[in-house]
């Protein structure tokens, strides 16, 4: 018995985590910017506790892991409203109904019998 690993499931999967990492990392870089942006801004406007290393470390190192944990539950909000899910779209009984009918139909004009 030879072994085939399947590899179809694997690379979907690599690829959907692959892509995820690369699209965090980049919230992050952007975020990281806009949060050192808002620091030297309300530096500039004479406000001295964000000349406190301290404080401004912090506030590079947190804010933008809280803007991307916010990113990410807006982006599953939006994706949940604007794609439908499998869920939604499995057949009702009735239309099982017609579709039997329809293959009844399909095996008996195959077959030569109406």
């Amino acid at each position: 018995m030879k072994y085939e690993p399947a590899s179809e499931g694997y690379a979907a999967g690599c690829l959907a985590a692959s892509g995820s990492a690369l699209l965090t990392g980049l919230l992050l870089f952007l975020n990281g910017g806009v949060v050192l942006a808002l620091l030297n801004a309300l530096a500039s406007g004479g406000m001295t506790f964000v000349r406190d290393e301290r404080f401004s470390q912090f506030v590079v190192l947190f804010v933008p892991v809280v803007m991307v944990v916010f990113e990410w539950i807006m982006i599953d909000y939006l994706r949940a409203r604007l794609i439908p899910s499998r869920r939604n779209q499995i057949e009702s009984p009735e239309s099982n109904k017609t579709s039997t009918s329809g293959r009844k139909q399909f095996d008996a004009g195959r077959l030569g019998r109406e």
